[in-house]
């Protein structure tokens, strides 16, 4: 839906029935291949608005060749309908609330060591849902423990099939990210808690945004000049990120 609304598709007819349907412009956020909690919150938008964009792929406004053909019938086919649901599942019980409880502003929430606990307890509730994928559709809590008051996350429920098949990709599912959470958190597991050490990491990050900044930061900057050397553009960013350049330019220029 998204390369049809921002590529190949019919950008301004897509606008136009937003209009008329008074939905906001940007309903389907930029998704890049890299950001599955945009994933899975697009899938939690196109079950809420299901009914309406089904219309739009039926309407004359997304006549575009064969791409809306082949869009309607992803978007109402048994296999289509079964992978929203399952995504839109995970965003709400999990990574929505993981990045509502984790990418917060520094200095407020909580500490490195109580983060590491906070993930083993979730863990351990995707594990149980595991043994009954099924489950997750009778779920009034997400996986951190916080009441689901969600108005899409009912329309979820009732819109999901139950069905051998989504219990078998809500289970894979499960236990991808139970994997996942292995092999990135293995380190912190392992590792042994005191005062101590709560003290020295309580300044600690619960999340890589930052890194994930420079990288874009980088890529922008390679791509703007991309016959500059390394050095050139480390230096930019260190400029650009530690506010050197502004500083500078406050000095008095007879120093």
């Amino acid at each position: 839906m998204t390369f049809f609304m921002l590529f190949i598709g019919n950008p301004k007819g897509f606008v136009t029935f937003l209009d008329q349907h008074e939905l906001p412009r940007g309903l389907l956020p930029r998704y890049r291949g890299n950001r599955l909690h945009i994933l899975f919150h697009t899938c939690g938008i196109l079950i809420h608005h299901y009914a309406i964009l089904k219309i739009f792929l039926c309407s004359g406004l997304a006549l575009c060749g064969g791409l809306r053909n082949s869009l309607f019938q992803d978007f109402t086919s048994e296999i289509g309908i079964r992978e929203l649901c399952v995504l839109a599942l995970i965003g709400k019980l999990l990574s929505g609330s993981w990045m509502t409880k984790f990418y917060i502003a520094p200095g407020t929430g909580l500490d490195y060591i109580s983060g590491i606990q906070v993930v083993k307890d979730v863990r351990n509730t995707l594990i149980e849902s595991s043994k009954n994928p099924l489950s997750l559709l009778k779920r009034k809590t997400d996986f951190f423990g916080n009441d689901i008051k969600d108005v899409v996350f009912d329309l979820i429920i009732s819109f999901c099939p139950v069905s051998n098949e989504v219990s078998k990709a809500l289970g894979d599912c499960l236990n991808a990210v139970i994997s996942v959470i292995d092999r990135q958190y293995k380190r912190q597991f392992e590792m042994s808690s005191n005062d101590l050490l709560k003290d020295q990491t309580k300044s600690a990050r619960l999340h890589n945004i930052d890194s994930e900044e420079l990288m874009g930061m980088f890529s922008a900057a390679k791509h703007k000049a991309p016959n500059a050397t390394l050095c050139f553009l480390s230096s930019k960013l260190r400029a650009c990120k530690n506010k050197t350049t502004a500083l500078l330019c406050k000095k008095p220029t007879d120093i």
